[in-house]
């Protein structure tokens, strides 16, 4: 068995991601730049954010907002004590890999905080801001011996920019690509990201479908299970894994609690039967038990789901684990390790899997 592979990290943006914006090329006065406000207006201690092409990130307050951890000049990140800051900026891995120790974790795979939320408009801006995260995030990781591994992020706004990046981020040891369950306007089914889901496949880098929000003006939350359920219908009805035989899909930070309900609605719409005409287009998609170990989807629970419901719909070979860290939020899992190992529900067995193995499979480790 091997060691535990915790699922769903973040890092915290900082200046230092951006020195080398674009090459000081056309995009460099483009560059993402640090703002700090004082602690007695109505954003409280959530008081810095980032400037990007004439928007905030993140909005802690007011219509549509976002909070977020980044940056870290805001009172609430510089009054924490839980984490230093090297860690949670991976400017000290040794200080990161120290918490991985003391937390039972072997390996973690790091996902972006900004890019939770972020909405850039030019393609350009989009392509140089993907480039400068996956430049230094494969420079730190290649500091950890292979205890640290990004996933990379993408400027869907340009396909042709998108692959080229993924070839970039595949030399780079990349563990996957950074998804959102909706993506350029666009449901994950869209006949759009084909050439990315087929280049993708041919580089063995999985799907990494996070929790966030694509665009700055969307509505609707960052995170919750329903916007899983709407990636998951898109992608199963659509039967987008059929295609590509070995491109896997991760759905990371909803929980699993999303999955029996939505099983459950799918298997309803396939004994719906029709009065009158029917076509294909209103023919139920294919669900069954096996569906997600067929599909290669891996769905990353919580350490307190009801996890003998969903293993009755997941099967022991597709959950996996993940504990936010360095994230303060309802998906934090400071104890993961241990809570999931203390379960009296699970076969031991299938939590070591949870735990070690799924994940592996699913990035490829």
């Amino acid at each position: 068995m091997a060691g535990v592979l915790d699922a769903d990290t973040h890092v915290l943006e900082h200046e230092g991601m951006w020195e080398g914006f674009d090459d000081g090329g056309p995009m460099y006065p483009y560059r993402p730049l640090l703002v700090n406000l004082p602690t007695d207006t109505s954003w409280g201690n959530r008081n810095a954010f980032w400037l990007i092409d004439g928007e905030m990130y993140p909005k802690a307050a007011g219509r549509n907002a976002f909070p977020l951890h980044t940056p870290t000049t805001a009172a609430a990140e510089m009054e924490r004590t839980d984490i230093s800051l090297g860690a949670r900026w991976m400017t000290s891995v040794s200080e990161r890999v120290g918490d991985m120790d003391e937390r039972g974790v072997a390996v973690q795979i790091v996902f972006p905080t900004v890019f939770l939320a972020l909405g850039i408009q030019i393609p350009e801006l989009e392509i140089a801001i993907c480039r400068a995260y996956n430049r230094f995030m494969a420079a730190a990781c290649a500091e950890s011996a292979n205890r640290l591994r990004f996933v990379a992020t993408l400027p869907f706004q340009s396909r042709d920019a998108a692959i080229a990046e993924m070839n970039r981020a595949k030399e780079a040891r990349a563990a996957g690509l950074f998804f959102r369950y909706v993506e350029t306007e666009r449901s994950l089914g869209d006949p759009y990201f084909d050439p990315i889901y087929e280049e993708a496949n041919r580089l063995r880098l999985p799907v990494c479908l996070h929790t966030g929000r694509a665009l700055f003006s969307a509505t609707g939350p960052v995170a919750g299970g329903s916007n899983a359920a709407a990636a998951f219908t898109s992608l199963v009805s659509r039967r987008v894994p059929e295609r590509y035989p070995d491109l896997k899909f991760g759905f990371v930070e909803f929980g699993s609690m999303w999955l029996p309900e939505t099983s459950h609605r799918f298997l309803r719409q396939q004994k719906r039967t029709y009065v009158g005409p029917t076509s294909p287009s209103t023919r139920a998609a294919r669900f069954d038990a096996q569906l997600l170990k067929d599909y290669r989807i891996f769905i990353a629970c919580f350490a307190d789901d009801n996890l003998p419901s969903v293993l009755q719909y997941s099967g022991p070979d597709n959950l996996m684990a993940g504990s936010d860290y360095v994230h303060q939020d309802p998906a934090q899992e400071v104890h993961m390790v241990d809570d999931l190992r203390a379960r009296g529900d699970v076969d031991p067995d299938v939590i070591e899997r949870i735990l070690c193995d799924n994940p592996r499979n699913f990035y490829a480790l």
